[in-house]
C-alpha cells in the first residue's frame, strides 16, 4: 500500500478536499431540505430537460428530413416528371348540357301555386 492508502502523508491539500466535498455536500443537504430552494432547482432541471428534449426533437427532425430527402433523389421522380411533362400532351374533353328536372305543371288563373305542386 502507498503512504496515501493509508491515510500517512497527508499533505494540506488533501485536507482541503475533504473539506471542499464536505462543504458541497452540506450545501446540497441544505438546499434539499429548504423546499424553496428545492422548488427552485426542480424548475431549472425542468427547463434543462425541456431545452435538451426541445433540441433533440430539432435534431431528428432535421435527420428525418435529410434522409427522405435524399431517398426521393435517389428515385429521381425529377427527371420522371419532367420527361412525362415535355414528352405528352395533355388533352381535355369536356361536355356540359341543361336538361329540365321535370314538366312544370300549368299554373292555374287567379290562384296562387302551392309550393307542393298543386294549388289552393
Amino acid at each position: 500500500m502507498s503512504r496515501n492508502d493509508e491515510g500517512e502523508g497527508r499533505g494540506v491539500d488533501d485536507d482541503a478536499d475533504d473539506r471542499g466535498r464536505s462543504t458541497v455536500l452540506g450545501r446540497i443537504a441544505r438546499r434539499l431540505q429548504n423546499p424553496r430552494e428545492l422548488s427552485g432547482d426542480a424548475r431549472e432541471m425542468l427547463g434543462a430537460l425541456i431545452d435538451t428534449s426541445d433540441r433533440a426533437k430539432t435534431e431528428m427532425v432535421r435527420l428525418i428530413a435529410r434522409e427522405v430527402r435524399t431517398y426521393l433523389e435517389e428515385l429521381k421522380l425529377k427527371e420522371d416528371l419532367r420527361g412525362l411533362l415535355t414528352g405528352h400532351s395533355l388533352e381535355v374533353k369536356m361536355s356540359l348540357s341543361l336538361k329540365p328536372l321535370a314538366p312544370a305543371a300549368p299554373v292555374p288563373e287567379g290562384g296562387a301555386v302551392d309550393p307542393v305542386g298543386g294549388s289552393e
